[in-house]
């Protein structure tokens, strides 16, 4: 769980063989790395504010600053939607594909767009169904 989200981003310095629950949960206690927002703008074809805004920024904080680290909140969902990126990726064949599909409007989604969902945990949870569907053969 997340061990190929944190590589996509870059990260090289966490032991994934105890893949545990609880040891992901300390590792994402940890936070990952604030240098990682840059990578995942970069993936996503994003500013590096709209990603801040899809992983949640500190509650009134209006700053785009981050302590080295982000909160575990955050690092999990910045995982989570990477997954969402490389599960589209394979199914769609490569990042400019899958980038033009999270942009386009999907009917299954009220016709918006699926990076619209990835702003909470629900979303990104119905996304990732939504490319389950595609790959299984499922028309969405």
């Amino acid at each position: 769980m997340y061990q190929k989200a944190f590589y996509i981003l870059g990260g090289k310095d966490f032991d994934f063989k105890d893949d545990s629950l609880l040891n992901i949960i300390q590792f994402l206690k940890i936070g990952l790395p604030e240098a990682m927002l840059d990578e995942a703008a970069r993936l996503m074809g994003l500013n590096k504010k709209h990603v801040i805004l899809l992983i949640g920024k500190a509650s009134g904080s209006t700053s785009l600053k981050f302590v080295c680290r982000l909160s575990p909140n955050q690092s999990e969902r910045m995982l989570m939607i990477i997954e969402v990126l490389a599960q589209a990726e394979q199914y769609h064949g490569n990042n400019a594909a899958a980038l033009k599909w999270l942009n386009t409007p999907n009917l299954q989604l009220y016709n918006e767009t699926p990076l619209n969902y990835l702003d909470t945990v629900m979303g990104i949870k119905l996304v990732s169904e939504e490319l389950n569907k595609l790959s299984h053969g499922m028309t969405t």
